[in-house]
């Protein structure tokens, strides 16, 4: 039990110190009297949200890491010196309520990682298809579109703003894994109300993108001072999507967005009403964290 003990410190402490090291420094970065002397306005990149989460979280699990390390290592170490200066010939001894609370502390810390982890792994995915999307919009630009991502609206994001000839969109990006195999296992269809997939369905991705792009209609028309209507979109990007009704908000396969930059007689924009939009998304979505 000593050495298991002696062993436990030899290799915590040292693991410990680098940790404590590690967050003690995070906490002096982030309170220092200083600034960026970057002095071009930065937009935001695709994901940008979720890349300050997965970062947050990154940490939370080193921590808990060494938590976990240390809920385990003390016990160990308590009774191994009791053990030694009482001589007791068994752990069955003295102390052995600090096993059972180590363990409840262990299992929870077990349960906080595991739902780190995958939560970890979802905003992974997130992150992956707001970049595939990105990637799949560039063409647009030869359009006359610009394209913007991760607009901050406080309480939620707007994944993709594309603002050209054809009217403005608010795009939500939706990951959702297929299934292995099967029939159209690749396909969802869109009534114009509700998504089916292969094993289920939604309807909350659309309401999303409804609220969304209202919220952004309410922004642009107010800052411009002339109505600007923003039509809603959600990006499916590995999904082949068969439309079978009609709604407000459009689903799509991002690979198939050209269609987004021609503009009829209700909804197309002239370059100086583009200009004057694209000024003010700008605004909201611009990088100010360092």
């Amino acid at each position: 039990m000593a050495i298991l003990a002696l062993v436990t410190l030899i290799i915590g402490i040292p693991f410990l110190v680098l940790m404590s090291g590690i967050l003690v420094w995070r906490i002096w970065y982030k309170s220092r009297n200083r600034r960026s002397p970057l002095t071009t306005t930065l937009i935001h990149l695709p994901g940008h949200s979720l890349r300050y989460q997965l970062d947050d979280m990154n940490w939370e699990i080193a921590v808990i890491v060494a938590l976990t390390f240390t809920v385990f290592s003390v016990p160990i170490t308590i009774k191994a010196i009791s053990a030694y200066y009482h001589h007791y010939p068994s752990l069955l001894n003295g102390d052995l309520w600090i096993f059972p609370i180590s363990l409840i502390v262990l299992a929870w810390l077990v349960w906080r990682a595991v739902t780190l982890i995958s939560r970890r792994q979802k905003l992974l995915e997130g992150l992956q298809a707001e970049e595939a999307v990105a990637q799949e919009l560039q063409p647009l630009l030869r359009d006359g579109c610009y394209i913007f991502h991760d607009i901050d609206a406080k309480q939620f994001n707007i994944d993709h703003v594309i603002v050209g000839p054809g009217g403005v969109y608010a795009v939500e990006t939706k990951s959702r894994l297929k299934p292995d195999a099967g029939k159209d296992s690749a396909k969802v269809r869109y009534d114009g109300a509700v998504l089916y997939f292969p094993d289920w369905s939604d309807t909350k991705i659309i309401e999303q993108a409804r609220r969304q792009s209202k919220w952004l209609a309410e922004q642009l028309s107010r800052s411009t001072g002339s109505s600007t209507p923003v039509k809603a979109v959600v990006a499916l990007p590995g999904w082949y999507v068969d439309v079978t009704g009609k709604s407000d908000v459009m689903v799509i396969n991002s690979k198939n967005a050209g269609f987004l930059a021609k503009g009829n007689k209700d909804s197309s924009l002239t370059e100086a009403r583009i200009t004057q939009i694209i000024y003010q998304v700008e605004q909201l979505c611009h990088v100010n964290e360092f």
